[in-house]
């Protein structure tokens, strides 16, 4: 008998736990809202904690020749520190698309002026789950104007892109042109 009630009194708190877990609108653990939910544009502080701005369909882009649509794509035109490696980034974006394969992809890029003065443009493609064993990471970029940074969208054409783990194999090749 004092098995069942120490079973119920389980069962009875793990339906409290999985009712106070009901969609409230965040996109889980971060309790942040959900990008579909964010189209909040930057405020213009240097150091502003605004949301970037988000798109439904943002676009599209190219790697290896295979053509995607973009579904979503995030912006942050605006100057934020670079954490542990000073000086700052000045632009900031990602896109979410999916491949022909089915496969979702991920493009982060950024515009960064280290302390010297030095810009540089980083861009990585990132395709699948990162924590499946499917996952496949490419890595490019180069010196400023590598990104083309425009007031509400961001382009490159053919950059050579690395695979992460096969330094060895050709490059690929990433175009693309993305609205904000």
């Amino acid at each position: 008998m004092a098995m069942r009630r120490g079973l119920g009194a389980l069962l009875v708190g793990l339906i409290l736990l999985v009712g106070a877990c009901g969609d409230d609108g965040s996109d889980g653990a971060s309790g942040a809202p959900n990008a579909d939910q964010s189209d909040t544009e930057p405020s213009g502080d240097a150091g502003s904690t605004a949301e970037p701005s988000a798109t439904p369909s943002g676009g599209s882009a190219s790697f290896d020749g295979e053509e995607m649509t973009i579904e979503r794509v995030r912006c942050f035109f605006e100057e934020q520190p670079r954490a542990g490696l000073g000086g700052v980034f000045t632009h900031t974006a990602q896109a979410d698309a999916v491949n022909p394969a089915g496969e979702a992809v991920v493009i982060d890029m950024s515009r960064a002026v280290a302390e010297d003065g030095t810009v540089t443009d980083d861009i990585s493609f990132d395709v699948g789950d990162p924590f499946g064993d499917d996952f496949v990471g490419y890595s490019g970029g180069g010196p400023e104007g590598t990104l083309d940074f425009g007031d509400d969208g961001v382009s490159a054409a053919d950059v050579e892109m690395r695979n992460l783990d096969d330094f060895e194999a050709s490059p690929s090749v990433l175009s693309f042109d993305l609205s904000c």
